[in-house]
């Protein structure tokens, strides 16, 4: 079992260490990653929580299809929920531009 190297880590970053191995990233790199980001989801732009169910790492599926990566095609740390929303939209940046149009010339009926 992956550990952090720090003898000085809790249960909460030693679970952040065993995800951040899955995604072939270092429980340091996952740390800088999320100060990079000022612990907010680069989506929603809300802050993150604890590494728990709703706090996930997002990479690019189209070099690693399944649910761990090669740690190069991590793309950041996300709410789960908008990690979804990428998913669902086929990483398609195009599709994401057309919902915003749509979203914000809807003027009603």
């Amino acid at each position: 079992m992956y550990v952090c190297d720090s003898v000085k880590c809790n249960e909460d970053q030693q679970r952040i260490a065993r995800r951040a191995k899955r995604h072939g990233i270092t429980y340091d790199r996952y740390s800088e990653i999320h100060l990079n980001q000022g612990g907010r989801c680069p989506v929603c732009g809300e802050h993150l929580g604890k590494f728990d169910k709703d706090v996930v790492i997002d990479h690019d599926h189209s070099c690693c299809p399944k649910k761990t990566s090669c740690g190069e095609c991590v793309r950041g740390i996300l709410h789960r929920r908008c990690n979804s929303a990428i998913g669902y939209l086929r990483d398609d940046p195009d599709t994401f531009e057309r919902i915003a149009e749509y979203l914000r010339g809807f003027r009603g009926y």
